[in-house]
């Protein structure tokens, strides 16, 4: 998602997911023209026999309408 790659960052959802989200979509909700991705960093991983949980801090940057907060850098975790 940082490289913008959204052919590969597709193919990490579930099947049943890509079968009721066209690629077109899920473009447009996950690369939205108002946020850029700048930087991931994972904080922890945790697995069980068939599931494993992982925390990630996501930088990002808005270019969005709110001009108030063009520009600004934030995180969320």
């Amino acid at each position: 998602m940082i490289d913008k790659d959204v052919e590969r960052a597709y193919g990490f959802i579930s099947p049943g997911v890509r079968s009721t989200t066209p690629m077109n979509v899920f473009r447009g909700q996950v690369f939205p023209r108002t946020m850029e991705r700048k930087k991931a960093e994972v904080l922890s991983v945790a697995c069980e026999p068939e599931v494993c949980t992982v925390k990630v801090k996501l930088i990002y940057v808005y270019h969005g309408a709110v001009a108030a907060m063009a520009g600004q850098e934030s995180h969320s975790i």
